[in-house]
């Protein structure tokens, strides 16, 4: 993670006091818009619309696990 706005352990911090249910999808390699260097990418095998796709799909996760336990 290259957040230079938001480093992690300080994130971290953050979500223990929040009373709200929150989970953290970590984009490997990206910045505070999710942007993943060319580098990156290249080293690692992957490209920007997937590392999307995936942040997408994390937080689908997450609001149909809440929708399903605000039902039960």
């Amino acid at each position: 993670n290259k957040d230079g706005l938001c480093p992690l352990d300080k994130l971290e911090l953050t979500r223990k006091k929040m009373t709200c249910k929150n989970e953290l999808h970590v984009v490997d390699g990206g910045d505070h818009s999710f942007k993943i260097g060319q580098k990156y990418q290249k080293s690692a095998g992957i490209n920007q619309h997937d590392v999307e796709l995936e942040a997408v799909k994390a937080i689908a996760q997450f609001v149909q696990n809440s929708i399903a336990e605000s039902l039960t």
